[in-house]
């Protein structure tokens, strides 16, 4: 045994012994190297009149392993942040290129110009789009695709007969949640999408409208999905303001959709509009129901 285990003492003296005399980068490569974090952006389209006057990438999450991380947050008054200023050097280089993404597909690559603010805490930076986006529109980019569950692109704009039944369906919904008044005639989609959330999976409509009533003014965002012959309400969120200027204004509205853990099922992926401000979100089908399982990144004052 006492021999045995001499042996063995000698071998292993032997093997750092030669790991030693190999040098500082041989014994440097025996360890891991941790994976880079994965970040996605929110792909902004370019609007008349609106500065900067091309489109901008905004971080949406930082994803290390499961974790859904948010980015770091930019103060104006703080612009030397070093975790701030360490991500722009790393994301927002003039010539980066990143995949960019539709309705959970590849649409080529878009190149980074140079970093740019859009609000007093806010920086985002200028790219260049290798297709056009329409205005008001969003989509998705991301540093690496590795671990996404990639597919054709199943997004499209909502038919009339489909923007009809969502706004009857909206109008049901808000009656259920004690909403007396809901004028379907004066309801206006601000956008409204068809699409699947997995290969085979059931018609859905993803999107947001706004009315007045007597109490105010409504926010309404919906996720339907057809079951049957009828859209059910699978994900909903309902805001009022009294009126244009409330500061206590709240808006949800659909950005894209993304296979984000390559599970079969797409995420949603939606922005939250405040009164000088926003923020995005991600929800999961887990247990059959649509739950928030990230809020943050964004912006504002």
């Amino acid at each position: 045994m006492r021999a045995a285990a001499s042996a063995l003492l000698v071998s292993v003296v032997s093997v750092l012994a030669i790991l030693a005399a190999l040098g500082p980068d041989v014994a440097a490569a025996q360890q891991p190297v941790p994976s880079q974090p994965t970040v996605i952006f929110v792909v902004w389209a370019a609007e008349k009149g609106k500065e900067p006057p091309g489109s901008i990438i905004d971080p949406l999450v930082v994803i290390e392993g499961p974790a859904l991380k948010k980015p770091p947050a930019f103060e104006f008054q703080n612009a030397d942040d070093p975790k701030f200023v360490e991500f722009e050097k790393n994301y927002y280089r003039a010539g980066q290129t990143y995949p960019l993404l539709t309705g959970g597909s590849a649409r080529g690559t878009l190149t980074v110009e140079k970093p740019v603010g859009v609000s007093c805490s806010s920086m985002t930076a200028a790219v260049e789009l290798p297709v056009v986006i329409p205005e008001h529109e969003m989509a998705l980019a991301i540093t690496s695709s590795g671990g996404l569950g990639l597919h054709a692109n199943w997004r499209r704009h909502a038919t009339p007969e489909e923007r009809a039944a969502f706004l009857k369906l909206a109008a049901g919904y808000l009656q259920q949640n004690g909403v007396a008044e809901t004028p379907v005639a004066t309801m206006e989609i601000e956008s409204l999408y068809w699409t699947k959330l997995h290969a085979g999976g059931l018609d859905s409509l993803i999107g947001d409208l706004k009315f007045k009533n007597a109490t105010g003014i409504h926010y309404v965002f919906l996720v339907a999905t057809k079951t049957g012959g009828d859209y059910g309400v699978a994900l909903a969120s309902h805001h009022v303001a009294r009126d244009e200027d409330d500061a206590d204004v709240t808006t949800e509205s659909f950005v894209d959709q993304l296979d984000l853990d390559n599970d079969g099922v797409d995420e949603i992926v939606t922005i939250f509009g405040y009164y000088e401000s926003w923020e995005y979100a991600i929800y999961k089908l887990q247990n059959g129901s649509w739950q928030k399982i990230y809020q943050g990144g964004g912006g504002g004052c």
